[in-house]
């Protein structure tokens, strides 16, 4: 009796549990379920090539980190070539740039789109250049001889601004040649770099034009000084001043600087004049003696204390000053608010669109005006950050709107409120109401070439344009060539 009943509970035991058992041991000797590459979310990795083997389809990549690592093509992979090459696996070469997105798979990740161009020192193709509306025959001004400005032994034309007499002042900067200064800290001084990341967010025809031209792949990324490609910055330390010109050129004064460089500069009517520069802003007197200095690293933190201001503008009250970074018409700049004793700094306003971290400023009947030129348009705004109106667009064909990839690049009052736009890439100048209304073209100046040889982003985004009291003459700073080119009046238009 005693025998059958354990027969019985064994029984029992195996009806209940047995299946269950059963259905583990295939669960353990069934291999789990990979993951499906197709449905991995992709991940972006950014490098040089170093070699590929289109047998195997394996890609080497030498990371920013300086490792390198392997890939495995995919047979339908979405591969395209921004510097206009054909777009087959063929044409790669080692030293292309690369960016890849790849996807988990086997022993090497799978490389499911694919992005390259040449690498550093190769041709690159030039954008092309839009259909422009042809030059208004009823332009105003005409060119005449330009003004050299006196910049000493690898001299450089950083900016130029107007002051209350008419007279232009230009900040300089050249070589220092000492001999008593050490190699590591000539080195030190060149801080130039690139946002990669910038570059990374925008369309990839964009990202090529915008990129610099000539890249090092093995410098660490670091924020930009204003302008970088062809004119880029000679290495070394450099010495500052401020150029003070009569209206015909001629030299009247220079104001040395020390500690401060003149990267923007802002003349006001009570005869002081702001300078910004390599982290620094500061008030001069009417002889160009130094009122108050500050650190931006100071005052606030972040990018603030790395980038010079690209744009100034003054009120009654206030100073208002752009600060951004970036190579790409995507690169943001926020308006910094100081009281026009560089105290009581406030972030104002955010995210101005302006390519090559430049927005130009000025201020008209108790208003901001900001020139977004990465959208074609000028911004208005109250005192206190609020956006009041916003005028412009792009347009290709008709002359009223602004064309090429950012304008109005920058801007300036002249008599009777008239504000008077410079464009970039176009040498284009010309004139509306504080409010928009378009009043006619005024001249061109010959700074075309700047979308030659050299990348339009790089080059042509910063070219300050000053009107005489009268408006008889017009001044517009040539980056490229580091001279002031001048339009003068036509003779029946006087």
């Amino acid at each position: 009796m005693l025998r059958l009943g354990c027969a019985f509970l064994l029984v029992i035991a195996f009806g209940v549990f047995g299946p269950s058992y059963a259905q583990q041991a295939d669960q353990e000797d069934t291999p789990a379920p990979q993951k499906d590459a197709e449905s991995a979310r992709p991940q972006a990795v950014f490098g040089s090539l170093e070699k590929i083997d289109l047998e195997t389809r394996v890609l080497t990549v030498k990371l920013r980190d300086g490792k390198t690592k392997e890939f495995r093509i995919a047979e339908e992979v979405d591969f395209k070539r921004l510097d206009g090459r054909p777009n087959e696996l063929k044409t790669l070469k080692k030293g292309d740039r690369v960016r890849v997105e790849i996807v988990p798979g086997g022993d090497r990740p799978i490389v499911r789109k694919l992005q390259a161009r040449g690498g550093s020192g190769r041709p690159r193709p030039q954008p092309a250049r839009e259909e422009q509306p042809p030059k208004d025959p009823n332009a105003t001004h005409d060119e005449v001889e330009p003004i050299h400005v006196e910049l000493g032994p690898k001299g450089v034309l950083e900016t130029i601004a107007m002051n209350r007499q008419g007279n232009l002042l230009a900040g300089v900067s050249w070589a220092d040649e000492r001999d008593d200064v050490p190699e590591e800290a000539a080195d030190a001084q060149e801080a130039d770099g690139e946002d990669d990341q910038a570059e990374a967010d925008r369309p990839a025809a964009a990202a090529d034009e915008a990129k610099p031209a000539e890249e090092k792949e093995e410098r660490k990324p670091a924020r930009p000084t204003r302008r970088k490609g062809e004119r880029e910055r000679p290495k070394g330390p450099r010495t500052h001043a401020i150029r003070v010109l009569a209206p015909d050129g001629k030299l009247v004064k220079t104001w040395p600087l020390e500690n401060l460089a003149a990267h923007s500069l802002l003349p006001c009517d009570d005869g002081t004049t702001y300078v910004a520069g390599e982290g620094r802003l500061a008030r001069l007197d009417d002889a160009g003696k130094t009122l108050v200095q500050i650190d931006m690293k100071d005052v606030l933190e972040g990018d603030y204390a790395e980038t010079p201001p690209s744009g100034l503008a003054v009120s009654e009250n206030y100073l208002f000053a752009a600060f951004g970074v970036g190579w790409s018409t995507r690169a943001t700049e926020n308006i910094v608010r100081f009281d026009r004793n560089l105290g009581t700094p406030e972030v104002l306003i955010e995210k101005q669109f302006g390519c090559c971290a430049h927005v130009d400023l000025d201020v008209k009947d108790g208003e901001l005006l900001v020139a977004e030129n990465s959208r074609h348009r000028v911004n208005r705004f109250s005192f206190d950050g609020e956006l009041i109106e916003r005028w412009g667009k792009r347009d290709r064909s008709n002359i009223e709107g602004f064309s090429s990839c950012c304008n109005p690049c920058n801007f300036d009052f002249g008599p009777d409120d008239v504000l008077y736009t410079a464009e970039s890439g176009l040498g284009r100048v010309k004139k509306y109401s504080a409010k928009g209304a378009y009043l006619g073209v005024v001249g061109y100046v010959d700074t075309t070439k700047f979308l030659k040889g050299s990348h339009m982003a790089s080059q042509s985004c910063y070219i300050p344009i000053e009107v005489g009291k009268d408006a008889t003459r017009i001044y517009v700073m040539d980056v490229r060539a580091n001279m002031i080119r001048v339009l003068q009046v036509k003779a029946d238009q006087g």
